[in-house]
């Protein structure tokens, strides 16, 4: 929904809206501080590395992570909350923020926080 287009997003949201578990499940993610999305097997990154878990991951393991925090899958994220802590299958996770408050002047220090 949130990856959609917002006329697309306002008809779905509407219909969310209307009443029963779905409006309790929308007004529990718009008030929650942050979402945590966890990808599953098969998700980019598509499942253990090559020849183990490596840490630091070789060069090739980062773009596809960076693409997967950045991009999707659209199915369970919500671009719509500020923070997103993305968990892959392997155990890694990074971070979706929206970048207005999300500047290095801020967003910096959240990623140094998520590293620890």
């Amino acid at each position: 929904m949130t990856s959609a287009g917002r006329p697309a997003w306002a008809r779905v949201r509407a219909l969310l809206q209307a009443g029963g578990a779905n409006a309790a499940a929308l007004r529990a993610l718009e008030e929650a501080p942050f979402v945590v999305a966890l990808d599953p097997p098969g998700a980019p990154p598509d499942g253990d590395p090559p020849n183990g878990h490596r840490d630091p991951p070789a060069d090739g393991d980062l773009d596809a992570e960076a693409k997967a925090l950045l991009l999707g899958p659209c199915h369970n994220r919500w671009f719509d909350k500020c923070l997103t802590l993305i968990v892959f299958s392997t155990g890694r996770m990074g971070l979706n923020v929206e970048h207005s408050w999300g500047t290095p002047r801020r967003g910096a220090p959240m990623g140094v926080h998520a590293g620890h």
